[in-house]
């Protein structure tokens, strides 16, 4: 069968639109269709104030969390630099929800900055488990990395529209379709990828000098994916 009979094809992002075309398939014959998500299953007071008590997490404290693979362009090694240049008073916890290949990295640095304290790492959870992880939270972290072949990001992270559904404050990377989703100071605070210093200035801005704007950021985002 040629290319010009064969059925259209979904793909999840604008980048593999553009290699499908220079591969020869047709652009009429190519869908973009990103990832999307559940409201039904994600959404706001779904169980976070129990988790909140269960992580021992109190009301007064900030909870910052990031689900997702441990790996090189999800971000944790940005993100555990990030969390070492916090100030000690600024309040924030960390929830880290999820395993891979630089989770014996991510805890040595935040050991060496003395925080071991202000992280949970609750590992790899069954599905239905994370909405009211993402729940318990205040904020949410996406701080994907580019990729390490040099290659342009493409990845449609379900992730993302998950934090969206749940009506939470998010910090994420400034990078592909993320930065295409998200509205920088409106539905998020997007920083440039794998800058630990900008990432740990937004999560700083959002959680202590700013109370009030991140509830603005939460109540857009919830509405955007809504």
């Amino acid at each position: 069968m040629s290319i010009a009979n064969q059925a259209p094809r979904g793909v999840v992002a604008e980048v593999e639109r553009s290699n499908l075309i220079k591969a020869g398939v047709p652009s009429e014959k190519i869908v973009v269709n990103p990832n999307g998500v559940d409201v039904e299953e994600f959404h706001p007071g779904i169980g976070g104030d129990t988790i909140r008590r269960e992580l021992g997490v109190a009301d007064d404290e900030t909870l910052a969390g990031f689900v997702g693979t441990f790996g090189p362009w999800h971000g944790v090694l940005t993100l555990a630099e990030a969390i070492s240049m916090l100030p000690e008073a600024c309040g924030v916890r960390f929830l880290f929800v999820g395993d891979g290949m630089y989770r014996d990295e991510v805890e040595r640095i935040i050991m060496e900055a003395g925080l071991r304290q202000q992280v949970i790492f609750v590992g790899q959870v069954e599905h239905q488990r994370v909405p009211a992880l993402l729940d318990a939270c205040d904020l949410l972290l996406s701080p994907h990395a580019p990729m390490t072949d040099g290659s342009e990001f493409f990845g449609s992270p379900t992730k993302l529209f998950e934090y969206m559904s749940t009506g939470k404050a998010i910090v994420a990377s400034r990078l592909g379709q993320i930065g295409e989703v998200l509205v920088d100071n409106e539905t998020a605070l997007l920083v440039e990828p794998g800058s630990a210093r900008e990432l740990a200035d937004a999560i700083q801005f959002v959680t202590v000098k700013f109370r009030v704007n991140r509830q603005h950021l939460s109540s857009e985002g919830a509405l955007e994916i809504n």
